[in-house]
Parts: C-alpha cells; sequence; structure tokens
C-alpha cells in the first residue's frame, strides 16, 4: 500500500544532505560535473519513488489531485532523462534543454489544485452558512411561538386576576349588605 514510510523520509533527507555537500567545491567545472553525472541520479531516484508513493495513494484513495501530481512527476522526470542523455551526450548536443519548460506545467497544476481546494472550501463554507441560517431560522421560530405563548399566558394571568377582584368586589358587596341587612333586622330599633 500506498502509506508513508518514515524511514525512507529520512534516508532520503540524510542523503540529499550528503549529496549536497560536494555543492560547496570552489570549482565551477566540478559542480557542473557533479550536477550532472551525480547529483542529477539522486533526484531522478527521488522522483521516482514519490511517483511510485503517489500512484499508490491515487490507488488506495481515488484522489484526482494524486493523479494529477504523479503525471506531472512522470514529466518532469522525462524531461529530466532528457536533459541528462543530451548533457551526457546520448542524444544529440543540438537537442535543446526542455527541464525549464516544465516550470509552467507546475505552475498550472499547482494553480489548479489550489484553485480546486479553493473552491472546495468555499462550497463547505457557503454549506455551513447556509445551516446556520437555517438553524437561525428555526431558532427565531421558536421564539416567536415562545414569546406568544407567553403573551397568551399573560392575558390569561391578567384575565383571571381581574375576575378574581371582580368576584372579592361582588363578595365583598354582597356580603357587606347582608351583614348591613342582618344587622338592621336584629336591632330593636328596626321593629
Amino acid at each position: 500500500s500506498g502509506n508513508y514510510n518514515q524511514l525512507i523520509d529520512r534516508a532520503i533527507r540524510w542523503l540529499g544532505l550528503a549529496f549536497s555537500l560536494p555543492f560547496l567545491h570552489q570549482s565551477f567545472e566540478w559542480v557542473v560535473f557533479y550536477g550532472y553525472h551525480i547529483w542529477i541520479i539522486y533526484v531522478l531516484f527521488v522522483g521516482i519513488y514519490a511517483g511510485i508513493f503517489l500512484l499508490r495513494r491515487y490507488i488506495d484513495t481515488k484522489n484526482e489531485n494524486l493523479l494529477l501530481m504523479s503525471l506531472v512527476g512522470l514529466v518532469l522526470i522525462v524531461f529530466g532523462l532528457h536533459d541528462l542523455f543530451v548533457t551526457l551526450a546520448v542524444l544529440s548536443p543540438d537537442s535543446p534543454h526542455i527541464m525549464p519548460f516544465s516550470a509552467l506545467l507546475i505552475i498550472i497544476v499547482i494553480s489548479s489544485l489550489l484553485i480546486r481546494r479553493l473552491v472546495q472550501s468555499l462550497e463547505v463554507v457557503e454549506h455551513y452558512n447556509e445551516s446556520l441560517q437555517k438553524q437561525v431560522l428555526m431558532k427565531e421560530q421558536k421564539l416567536r411561538e415562545e414569546y406568544q405563548k407567553n403573551q397568551l399566558l399573560q392575558k390569561k394571568q391578567i384575565l383571571n386576576d381581574e375576575r378574581e377582584r371582580i368576584m372579592r368586589d361582588i363578595h365583598d358587596g354582597i356580603g357587606g349588605h347582608l351583614v348591613t341587612t342582618l344587622a338592621a333586622i336584629e336591632s330593636p330599633d328596626a321593629t
């Protein structure tokens, strides 16, 4: 499977450091010789390893971005091999170096991947925004319903309080008349 291997990653970094040290040599001819005869082979193997890793990950995940990066890596390896063979005189020395043209391909692919990622992020943000708006509308509706229920309960409470007051007034009024009438009947002066 295309799982990440820390041991291989560490080995690639340490070998990269070791293979980079000869570039510190002061002779331009040596640096050119070393770059085209030794360094390029290291870079080629690292590129092949990365391409295989990306293809395995694509097979596992079916992520189109990994396939696109694998294809770009393959193009870079082919262009690099072409330029290496021209430099080593395996191909005609009149053949142009084409590796610099791969920079445009890399820029296009990276831009495409970044734009895809941006669009996906915007879609996710839009989805969450819509979801939040729905939740806010639902909460507003619940608040309105609760407010209406509260208003209705307050009206009922006011009506109940008013009924009780009227009942007290009636009770007190009738009771007062009854007491006055009884007092008048029982009073000796009333006869």
